[in-house]
């Protein structure tokens, strides 16, 4: 009995928000065909081998290098860290043949490209056009480099991190005193043990949900693109009250995409592959390609 008490507390809400939407024939919405100016300032700033999180995707590495996938430490949170990070697909990243020590690792629903990781094999240049032989680096040199970034770490991490909001240096805790506070001279000698370049996808071209209509810069899109496309989400005509329609709605696997103006979609390796034109009411008026 208290299981089935569970159940309706959970079921009773989200099938009520669930029904409330609004599924009128041949509604008709207002919107903007609106442009989005990428600030490509993060290119600069992330960029190593010529793989920029958020813009290199692992069609576009597979043009000049294959692919081999591999386990990943995550430095930041540790082995004994419970908790996971969104902005890519943990413990797993990809090797290329032809660059030793670096490592990739993709977004969880996309193939963008969001974290590359540096191990101590890697020798070449930093976003800030430094070369670096990474099994020869200490901190202080880091230091020289990068000055005036953070330092953290957590308690269930081996590691330190210096860092700033893309770059992360990692060098090991020294476990024979305690660990705050942290003693800059005593660890200046401390070599580098490997380096993250990371970004969060989503936060620069995630959908503009902020009214009914949503707008959503096309996935895969040219950087310099300033399309946006747009569209709302309409539930089904067919859904009833079945339970897994009504489990599955963060999913939204009950509701439609109701296409506006113009609709552009690219392959992974940014290839323009449908133009559409759709009109107020999300019928197709005409169709480039």
């Amino acid at each position: 009995m208290p299981y089935k008490i569970i159940f309706l507390t959970v079921f009773i809400p989200t099938l009520f928000f669930s029904c409330s939407v609004q599924t009128k024939k041949d509604q008709e919405y207002q919107f903007e065909q609106k442009t989005f100016k990428v600030d490509t300032s993060f290119v600069a700033k992330a960029t190593v081998e010529s793989i920029c999180p958020c813009q290199t995707t692992l069609a576009d590495i597979m043009k000049s290098s294959t692919l081999q996938t591999v386990d990943v430490e995550i430095m930041e949170q540790g082995k004994n860290c419970i908790s996971s990070d969104s902005r890519f697909e943990n413990d797993k990243g990809y090797s290329l043949t032809q660059t030793k020590g670096l490592i990739v690792q993709k977004d969880d629903g996309t193939e963008y490209v969001t974290k590359v990781h540096l191990t101590k094999d890697f020798e070449g240049r930093l976003p800030n056009g430094k070369f670096v032989s990474i099994k020869n680096l200490k901190l202080k040199g880091v230091v020289k480099m990068y000055p005036n970034l953070d330092y953290g770490t957590r308690e269930c991490s081996e590691y330190w991190n210096y860092n700033n909001d893309t770059i992360h240096f990692y060098f090991k805790v020294n476990k024979t005193i305690n660990r705050y506070p942290l003693d800059e001279n005593l660890y200046a000698d401390k070599p580098i043990e490997g380096i993250d370049i990371v970004l969060w996808c989503y936060k620069m071209y995630g959908p503009d949900y902020s009214g009914e209509v949503v707008y959503e810069r096309p996935l895969y899109a040219p950087l310099l693109e300033t399309h946006v496309n747009t569209y709302v989400w309409k539930q089904r005509e067919d859904v009833g009250t079945k339970i897994k329609e009504v489990t599955t709605f963060g999913k939204r696997s009950n509701y439609d995409i109701i296409r506006l103006g113009k609709w552009l979609e690219y392959s992974s390796d940014h290839q323009l592959m449908t133009e559409e034109y759709y009109d107020n009411k999300g019928s197709l008026v005409k169709k480039v390609r």
